[in-house]
């Protein structure tokens, strides 16, 4: 206890001075007990926040006053933390607790000990909640991660032209680091005063799962039916394995190859049954922030009569012009060399519209 301050003008001016020198040294004391988050750089300076995350790059902080913050790896020299953190260690471990640094290695306070970590590995650190939204991510429920697309466009003539024309797309892929599940369904449909100009129907399904980080494994499902060229329905199952050939932003590369079994049921013909071959690509490219193109090319050789082949041509461009809206353009093409008597090999559709977007 400081007590009363004595009496007098000069006594009274000391005991202030005792009183501030008191606060300071209390302050310090407190300091020392408990250590503010902080990161030491090579230059000299310090920056005092909270360690949020980091990757191979930099360490990102957050303070009230600085905001958000990621300072490179090779600038840092030290790194404290009070409140628990997680590190993936070299071995790929997780652990957590209380950070500091000796020498050359982060020390992890763990409730089973300490763990030495060496800063020169650019170890990955997660706070509480990016933990938590992490292992989220790893393990997300049935409806999360989703991503979808739905585009409706309508034409209608009426008086001196009597024309209808329709088309509707809907897309629903859905991600986890583990695997893939892409939904989708296009269909077309026009007539004029001598009947239907365009009637088609394009549907699929399929799952990727990975193996390894290079590569995949898949199983789809793939439906058409299209109503001018006599196909009343085209079913394909295909199983095979593919390869992550870049895996990078903008660019993402694969290359599959696989099996399938394919039914077709034709109006002038009987149905049909084959077992073919599966080979294709699947690209994605992202152009800034806003754009992304997505293509597919898919062939089918036919394994009982050489020669005989059918081919599936996707593109599809959509620019973001809100959250919820974008822009999209879509070109289908279905190729087979040996169409029914009196039908062409290539089916081509182009389309362009806005698209409502959304995500779960």
């Amino acid at each position: 206890m400081l007590g009363n301050p004595p009496r007098g003008g000069s006594m009274n001016a000391l005991w202030r001075l005792s009183t501030v020198a008191s606060a300071l040294q209390l302050a310090g004391a407190a300091m020392l007990a408990g250590q503010v988050d902080h990161i030491d750089l090579n230059n000299g300076d310090r920056v005092t926040a909270a360690v949020t995350r980091s990757d191979g790059k930099g360490v990102t902080v957050t303070s009230a006053t600085l905001g958000e913050v990621t300072v490179p790896w090779s600038a840092i020299v030290r790194i404290v933390s009070d409140q628990t953190v997680f590190i993936v260690t070299p071995d790929k471990r997780t652990v957590s607790g209380a950070v500091t640094t000796e020498g050359s290695d982060l020390v992890i306070a763990t409730a089973a000990g300490p763990v030495r970590v060496p800063l020169a590995s650019t170890p990955v650190i997660r706070s509480e909640a990016e933990q938590a939204a992490f292992e989220r991510s790893e393990h997300p429920g049935l409806f999360e991660g989703i991503a979808g697309a739905v585009g409706l466009g309508v034409t209608l003539a009426r008086g001196n032209s009597e024309a209808t024309n329709w088309s509707l797309g809907i897309t629903l892929v859905r991600l986890s680091p583990r695997d893939r599940t892409a939904l989708s369904y296009t269909s077309v449909y026009a007539s004029d005063a001598t009947g239907a100009t365009a009637n088609n129907m394009r549907g699929s399904a399929r799952y990727d799962r990975n193996v390894s980080q290079h590569m995949f494994g898949f199983i789809s499902a793939d439906y058409e039916h299209d109503g001018l060229q006599q196909l009343d329905l085209r079913q394909v199952y295909t199983l095979g394995l593919g390869v992550h050939a870049m895996t990078g932003v903008p660019t993402r590369l694969d290359f599959l190859a696989g099996a399938n079994y394919t039914l077709e049921a034709y109006s002038m013909t009987p149905a049909s049954n084959a077992v073919g071959a599966t080979f294709g690509e699947d690209l994605t490219q992202r152009f800034g922030t806003n754009t992304v193109l997505t293509q597919q090319l898919i062939v089918y050789p036919d394994l009982q009569d050489i020669g005989e082949y059918r081919a599936a041509f996707d593109l599809r461009l959509a620019t973001k012009l809100k959250s919820w809206l974008s822009w999209l353009t879509t070109v289908s093409d279905r190729y087979t060399s040996t169409p029914p008597a009196g039908t062409k090999q290539n089916d081509f559709i182009f389309t362009t519209g806005l698209n409502i977007t959304f995500t779960h």
